[in-house]
């Protein structure tokens, strides 16, 4: 509001002194001696938490009387640094799920709008690990997995079968995909279990 001047590809000065400046991680250590109220990273999850921690630092200008980094992204892998971020109480989670979007939602008639039929139209292309995340808002799948449909929930067992009487395992060293290492529990009719 105001009307911020552009002065270059990647700043914008307001008449009130405030900047925004719009920056990449491709050579973050020129921003790291650099003083900010605010920093957003756009699609967090793609960032790694090393390459962001730095930036704590730089929170430190005191013009707006509050600190804020904010990691705005969509859903990915439980894993991922933002979510255990969250999860540890170290970032404070603030949800926007697609109905909270009145461009697409309309809540006074509990509608999609046009475009929002348009847009969840597009989005039920989505399936399996990618509906939950993308659809559904849910933080599912395993980083770096190569089934995109891997889910926690479904593929992996806490209690192994109780008649398992030997184990066999297999292994892929994987020097130029990821490497993998298969447990199979045979039973006594030389069933397998992975």
């Amino acid at each position: 509001l105001g009307g911020g001047n552009r002065l270059n590809r990647h700043e914008y000065v307001f008449p009130n002194g405030s900047r925004i400046v719009l920056g990449g991680l491709d050579d973050q250590n020129r921003y790291y001696g650099s003083d900010w109220d605010m920093i957003v990273l756009e699609e967090a999850v793609q960032f790694r938490w090393k390459d962001v921690e730095p930036f704590l630092g730089s929170l430190r200008n005191g013009k707006m009387g509050f600190h804020a980094m904010i990691y705005a992204t969509n859903p990915d892998a439980p894993a991922n640094w933002v979510n255990k971020r969250a999860e540890a109480g170290l970032a404070k989670r603030m949800e926007c799920k697609l109905i909270d979007n009145p461009s697409l939602y309309d809540a006074k008639t509990r509608r999609w709008t046009e475009k929002g039929r348009q847009f969840m139209g597009t989005l039920s292309r989505y399936s399996g690990v990618a509906h939950e995340r993308h659809v559904l808002g849910k933080w599912r799948g395993a980083e770096g997995a190569v089934w995109q449909n891997f889910d926690e929930r479904v593929h992996v067992i806490d209690v192994l079968p109780p008649d398992i009487v030997e184990y066999r395992a297999s292994v892929d060293w994987g020097f130029s995909d990821p490497g993998v290492i298969q447990v199979w529990g045979l039973d006594r009719e030389k069933r397998m279990v992975l």
